[in-house]
């Protein structure tokens, strides 16, 4: 529907093999297009009690756990849905701001919704095809705007999770 205000709290990490691999509690939110999240870095430990518990363990006292536990406090949440994919990521070197991901092999399920429970799920998008996010802080560096115009890439809207919920409403 592409609401004008929209937020949401998820769990998420970079990786499901290393087992030192942090897990993040973050509140995503989206004002009129502009996107900024607030988070926290958990263990995986913690961030598995909190997928079980859905609370935020010992020990997590700051601002943004504030922020966090009102979140929690106001919204009846429960996961509802593990998206997965592979990640690659670029960044700019004269604009750190500037980063540029693809990202493939896009898949989501709604059962099994530990990180615990490793790999599986259905595509939402055809694994032949990758998802190219880029993001900037004030403009687009020139260089780039002319090399996504000249191989005829146009910018539109994709939200993974959208995808996915459309295909389980069917």
């Amino acid at each position: 529907a592409k609401p004008y205000y929209k937020e949401k709290m998820r769990l998420r990490t970079y990786s499901l093999t290393d087992s030192n691999a942090p897990y993040f509690l973050e509140i995503k939110k989206k004002i009129n297009k502009v996107v900024s999240k607030r988070r926290i870095t958990l263990s995986r430990e913690q961030g598995e009690y909190f997928n079980r518990e859905i609370k935020l363990p010992e020990g997590t006292e700051s601002q943004i756990a504030n922020e966090l536990q009102y979140y929690l406090d106001t919204h009846a949440i429960r996961p509802n849905i593990f998206l997965r994919y592979e990640r690659y990521a670029l960044f700019g070197k004269e604009d750190s701001s500037l980063r540029v991901t693809f990202d493939q092999n896009i898949l989501a399920r709604r059962d099994r919704l530990s990180f615990s429970e490793g790999d599986g799920g259905d595509y939402v998008l055809s694994p032949d095809l990758y998802l190219m996010e880029i993001k900037f802080e004030n403009a687009m560096p020139l260089w780039l705007c002319k090399i996504l115009s000249e191989m005829k890439i146009y910018s539109t809207s994709f939200s993974k999770y959208g995808r996915e919920y459309k295909e389980h409403c069917k």
